[in-house]
């Protein structure tokens, strides 16, 4: 009697690799500082045209700066968390979730953009490891126990078939 054929597994993820990550970052960049621009360029008309005195320029630059990083932050941070992605993510057609298939939380969040950060500050050494890995995770990535797979839209892939931990 012939055996049957095993059934098929259902196919695993596509692991995004290192280019089409860097688009989405530049893009994700470029959107963050027309924003920013903007805002800048209105706050400096609005102080301008009622002649603030030097001093509150200063504070409101000190502010503006502030309020940058706290820009920066909670556009990466808060896309992870609610959309699984970002503008530029989405448009690349690819999101960021856990290894078992859930949404990045806010600690987990706050995590993988801080080292995130530390990927790129030397020369981007830690994004190297996205062009070895079989799947295409780079510092940030196996910090925070994410990976990014093709996809779009707010719902996770649930057939990862990886361990859950958070290995080297």
């Amino acid at each position: 009697m012939p055996v049957p054929p095993a059934a098929a597994a259902p196919p695993g993820p596509e692991y995004v690799g290192i280019v089409s990550r860097a688009v989405a970052l530049v893009l994700d960049a470029a959107l963050i500082n027309l924003v920013a621009v903007i805002v800048g360029a209105s706050a400096a008309l609005v102080m301008d045209t009622l002649n603030f005195p030097s001093e509150v320029r200063d504070l409101v630059v000190v502010i503006g700066g502030g309020v940058y990083v706290g820009w920066v932050i909670g556009y990466f941070v808060g896309f992870w968390m609610i959309t699984a992605q970002t503008l530029g993510d989405r448009v690349m057609g690819f999101r960021v979730q856990h290894l078992d298939g859930s949404r990045v939380g806010l600690r987990k969040g706050l995590l993988r953009f801080g080292a995130l950060v530390v990927s790129a500050i030397p020369l981007g050494a830690g994004f190297i490891r996205v062009l070895f890995d079989d799947r295409r995770r780079g510092f940030h990535d196996r910090v925070a126990g994410t990976v990014v797979i093709v996809g779009v839209g707010d719902k996770p892939h649930q057939h990862l078939g990886v361990p859950t931990d958070n290995e080297g």
